[in-house]
């Protein structure tokens, strides 16, 4: 398990930098004064095993952003689904676990952080986002953030993101030519003013059509008790079930309730 995840506080540079790796041991925990934006540990006292498994991605926050576009924010929902590749999915015995060729592809990505951490890990990634996010500077700013971590982090030597804009349930030429897709990620899709649930799962049922053994990984934060996904998982011919947050590190605090499922096509589900 990955013992340590870290976010600074970046100023008025809008940089955060989140930080884990495995074998990891620090003299200093976190306290209950630290607030979340402050949380960091002291690299001189940090002690790593040779072959610790360190995943380093710095987030590049546009200085503009005052949170008036969610494509720009980080959302605990990102958290928690990078943290599940981290510890589980991608990683055993402190060793990578990616399969060859592996391709991961996130819908409404905004940061892209799990993304990046698929990236860094090994897979083929591919990031796309609502139309428009070539021109509206969503893609651009995940440009950078790329940019940035393969100079000075986990994303050095890595095979670079490719990016399509895909707005749900509107597939293009271009979707029509992406590959079968390995694992499709969906972080924190559903708000309070959501009307396109059903676009939603049939973008989910486009990419299953593709390659009937997907893994979705869909996470969410919880924002009424009165809204489920069950029935739209019947609907649609999907099956989940709920991933328990055991992997997430002991200091990890969220400021929300998230669910994480991991969802199949019903009649390819064993």
């Amino acid at each position: 398990m990955l013992k340590s995840f870290r976010i600074t506080n970046g100023g008025t540079s809008g940089i955060g930098k989140l930080t884990s790796a495995n074998n990891f041991n620090s003299s200093r925990r976190p306290s209950t004064q630290d607030s979340e934006d402050d949380v960091e540990f002291d690299e001189a006292e940090a002690d790593y095993d040779d072959d610790a498994l360190v995943v380093d991605i710095e987030v590049i926050l546009p200085e503009s952003n005052q949170g008036s576009d969610f494509a720009t924010l980080i959302w605990d929902s990102s958290i928690v689904l990078s943290w599940y590749l981290i510890n589980v999915l991608f990683c055993s015995n402190n060793k990578k676990n990616i399969p060859l060729m592996t391709t991961t592809l996130e819908l409404g990505a905004g940061t892209a952080l799990p993304s990046l951490v698929a990236c860094s890990l090994g897979a083929d990634t591919i990031i796309t986002d609502r139309l428009g996010s070539d021109s509206n500077g969503i893609f651009e700013n995940v440009r950078n953030i790329i940019r940035h971590n393969q100079n000075n982090g986990s994303l050095i030597n890595k095979l670079s993101p490719r990016f399509i804009e895909l707005s749900y349930g509107m597939f293009s030429s271009q979707a029509f030519e992406l590959p079968s897709v390995d694992y499709l990620f969906a972080s924190d899709l559903f708000y309070n003013n959501t009307r396109d649930y059903d676009d939603i799962f049939s973008t989910f049922a486009f990419f299953a059509n593709k390659n009937k053994n997907i893994n979705i990984l869909f996470c969410y934060q919880v924002r009424s008790v009165e809204k489920t996904i069950s029935y739209l998982m019947s609907k649609w011919n999907f099956v989940g079930e709920e991933i328990e947050k055991d992997f997430l590190p002991m200091d990890v605090e969220l400021k929300s309730e998230v669910i994480l499922f991991r969802i199949r096509p019903k009649s390819h589900s064993s």
